[in-house]
């Protein structure tokens, strides 16, 4: 019996020691329209991205976390899929081109907005002229038609008939 439970013993230690490699691998999240490069051009822009530096604890191939407000933990069976700074530059560029991107859109639709309220302005003017000719022109009548009753009224009292 004795030899037994030494038996047992020991293969319960060695299957404690013989630890299965539990290794999990973590990637940081891209976005859906993501360029995984140091740039990415669109037209005549170009996005170019330096290397991100990452101070030392985080270089390494372990997700460090934080337990304490002064003591940090290196992750031995929790590793990063890539270096930390490629995923991060990586990231960044993909995350600031979506943004030049939004940026071209919204400033091309702001240009369409101001040429298309440019001609609407020019269209109003046009209106506004055509208004002054138009005053213009009704002044002139007026005062033409003004003129020509006074002047009938000059011939209709020179024929006065005494009543």
């Amino acid at each position: 019996m004795k030899k037994w439970l030494i038996i047992a013993g020991a293969l319960v230690l060695t299957a404690c020691s013989s630890g299965s490699d539990n290794k999990s691998y973590y990637q940081l999240p891209l976005s859906a329209q993501s360029g995984a490069q140091s740039s990415s051009s669109q037209g005549s822009r170009l996005l170019w991205v330096e290397q991100v530096a990452v101070p030392d604890y985080l270089a390494g191939n372990g997700v460090v976390y934080q337990t304490s407000d002064v003591q940090y933990v290196i992750a031995n069976n929790n590793l990063w899929a890539s270096p930390l700074d490629q995923q991060l530059r990586n990231t960044l560029v993909a995350n600031l081109s979506s943004l030049l991107n939004d940026i071209s859109l919204a400033t091309l639709n702001q240009g369409d907005s101001i040429h298309q309220m440019t001609r609407q302005l020019q269209a109003l003017n046009q209106v506004s002229r055509q208004t002054d000719v138009l005053v213009s022109e009704a002044s002139n009548a007026s005062e033409r038609l003004h003129q020509q009753s006074d002047l009938l009224l000059q011939a209709v009292s020179r024929f006065r008939l005494p009543a």
